[in-house]
């Protein structure tokens, strides 16, 4: 049959999904309040600047195996410089050409691509039209 031929792919993507059988893997999902102040000054006591900084630090010493993050537009710098995790996506941009989306991780992206939404909030429309 030459559906089975070649079995030694399918095999081996087996073989690899299952070879870990112990340990942690942890991930979190966190709104770094990215944008410009004059778009929202969160009402957070310190600057965006020196937050952002703490932010990446905090990542790093709880050593999250995957974080996805969102509103990182024009502070993106900062995280990543105070952050450890050996791989990051780059920045799509600041406001309003990048969707503040990023990820940071302590594990190879065996793929990554960024795919535009057809569709997006009222919210997000406005932002696009700066």
């Amino acid at each position: 049959m030459r559906l089975f031929q070649q079995p030694l792919p399918f095999l081996t993507c087996i073989s690899s999904a299952v070879a870990q059988t112990a340990g942690t893997f942890n991930v979190l999902t966190f709104n770094v309040a990215g944008l410009p102040p004059i778009l929202n000054s969160n009402e957070v006591p310190g600057d965006k600047t020196t937050n952002t900084a703490r932010i990446g630090q905090l990542f790093s010493q709880y050593n999250i195996s995957l974080i996805h993050v969102q509103e990182d537009f024009n502070y993106h710098a900062t995280l990543y410089a105070n952050d450890q995790h050996p791989y990051r996506t780059p920045t799509s941009g600041g406001v309003p050409i990048g969707s503040g989306l990023n990820s940071l991780s302590n594990y190879e992206f065996t793929s990554f691509e960024r795919v535009k939404w057809d569709e997006c909030s009222t919210f997000e429309y406005v932002l696009s039209l700066f």
